[in-house]
């Protein structure tokens, strides 16, 4: 799989604050217009605006302003997001997606939240519905399964999914409630992960994925 990720080349310096954001983001509306075509031939975001999108400061928009970053309210978000729905409604959408990473990092500890999350500029993707499949392996899991919604993942920096858990085949049990499912959410960078689908609804399937 072809994962650009954080190597992508940044060519200017990248907004942090939230006007700046947004006034970068009207600026680039008539690219996104340009590109809308093809987009929607690809069925994913071309690198360029990948890289466009980074460099305008999207990915890191609801970073926390502890760790550096612009930290927008929710109305900002999306403001943010409305603006680049007028250039291409997909790039919005992956936008939303990918930023993500600055709200999934504020529910976890410090120390994992930076393992996880070390650059400001990273995109998320994935879902946390349990629909895919845990099992336990020695030094983790494998993971497999197909998930409705997958978009972003081919230029992600971080893949969250929803899992149930299995042991020897068997369904787990929740070893704190007792119930009968065990749900987690696991968490894989790009190298970590294949993808078996290239259509809209990938499958995706993660090896030795940390919670």
């Amino acid at each position: 799989m072809e994962n650009m990720g954080i190597m992508s080349n940044y060519n200017e310096v990248i907004p942090n604050n939230s006007e700046d954001i947004i006034n970068k983001a009207k600026s680039i509306v008539p690219i996104l217009k340009e590109n809308s075509e093809k987009i929607e031939n690809n069925r994913r975001l071309t690198q360029n605006i990948i890289d466009l999108l980074r460099n305008t400061g999207v990915f890191r928009a609801a970073m926390p302003k502890e760790w550096g970053g612009p930290e927008l309210t929710s109305i900002q978000q999306t403001q943010l997001i409305e603006i680049l729905a007028t250039g291409d409604v997909s790039a919005a959408w992956c936008s939303m997606i990918g930023m993500d990473s600055g709200i999934y990092s504020g529910f976890l500890p410090p120390d994992i939240a930076r393992s996880l999350y070390p650059h400001l500029d990273m995109a998320n993707s994935g879902w946390i519905h349990p629909q895919g499949r845990a099992e336990r392996v020695d030094g983790g899991y494998v993971v497999s399964g197909n998930w409705r919604f997958g978009s972003g993942i081919t230029h992600c920096d971080v893949l969250i999914c929803g899992v149930l858990v299995y042991c020897n085949g068997a369904l787990e049990k929740d070893p704190i409630t007792g119930e009968e499912q065990h749900w987690r959410i696991m968490v894989a960078k790009p190298e970590q992960f294949n993808i078996h689908g290239r259509s809209c609804l990938p499958s995706t399937r993660v090896k030795k994925s940390a919670v």
